[in-house]
C-alpha cells in the first residue's frame, strides 16, 4: 500500500482517536492543576435598635472579575495530589519520621483515605476476583455471558456461579438470566 493510500485511509481514525481521546486526557490534566478562587468575603456590620451584628457575604462583582481574569482558577501544580486526600506526602513522610517500627508506620499510613481505599481495591482484587481463577475451576469455555465473576459452581451441571446469561426473548428482546440462585442451593 503506498504510503498516501494509507495517509488518507487512517486520518478518519486518526483524527477522531485525537479529537475523542487525547484531547479531553490533555484537558483533565490541565485542570487537574488548578483549584477554585478563593471567595471573596466582604463583612458589613449592621445595627439595630438590639444591637449591632455582623454579616459575611460573598462579593459576586470580584469573584467575577477574578474568573474573567483566570477562568481555570488558582493554579495548584501537583499540590492536588500530594495532600491530605489523595497520596498524602507530607502525612506519609511524618509517619515515617516518628514511627519505630515498620508496623506501627504501616498502620499510620493505613488511616489516610488514599491508601485505605487503595487497600481495599487490593484485596477485593485478590480475593474476589483472583481465587476462583487462580484455582483453576473455571476455564473460558465454562463462561456462558458477558458478565463474569470468577466463583465456582456449586457442582458439575451447574453452570458457574455469578454468571449472568444474554438470552433472547422470542422477539422482544435480551434479557439476563443470573445464575445465583443455584449457587445458594
Amino acid at each position: 500500500m503506498k504510503h498516501s493510500t494509507f495517509f488518507w485511509f487512517i486520518l478518519p481514525s486518526l483524527s477522531l482517536m485525537i479529537l475523542f481521546i487525547a484531547l479531553p486526557i490533555v484537558s483533565v490534566v490541565i485542570q487537574s492543576l488548578h483549584v477554585e478562587h478563593e471567595q471573596v468575603l466582604v463583612i458589613s456590620k449592621s445595627c439595630d435598635p438590639f444591637g449591632c451584628k455582623e454579616t459575611t457575604s460573598l462579593d459576586q462583582e470580584a469573584m467575577e472579575k477574578l474568573r474573567e481574569e483566570n477562568p481555570l482558577g488558582r493554579f495548584n501544580g501537583l499540590g492536588t495530589y500530594t495532600n491530605r486526600s489523595h497520596f498524602a506526602v507530607e502525612e506519609v513522610s511524618k509517619a515515617w519520621q516518628v514511627s519505630t517500627s515498620f508496623r506501627e508506620f504501616w498502620q499510620q499510613v493505613l488511616n489516610l483515605p488514599f491508601y485505605k481505599a487503595l487497600t481495599f481495591t487490593i484485596t477485593y482484587t485478590i480475593v474476589l476476583r483472583l481465587s476462583g481463577c487462580s484455582r483453576g475451576q473455571q476455564s473460558p469455555e465454562n463462561i456462558e455471558g458477558p458478565y463474569d465473576l470468577c466463583l465456582t459452581p456449586a457442582n458439575d451441571r451447574d453452570p458457574p456461579c455469578g454468571i449472568i446469561d444474554p438470552i433472547l426473548d422470542g422477539g422482544r428482546g435480551w434479557y439476563y438470566r443470573s445464575h445465583f440462585a443455584t449457587c445458594l442451593q
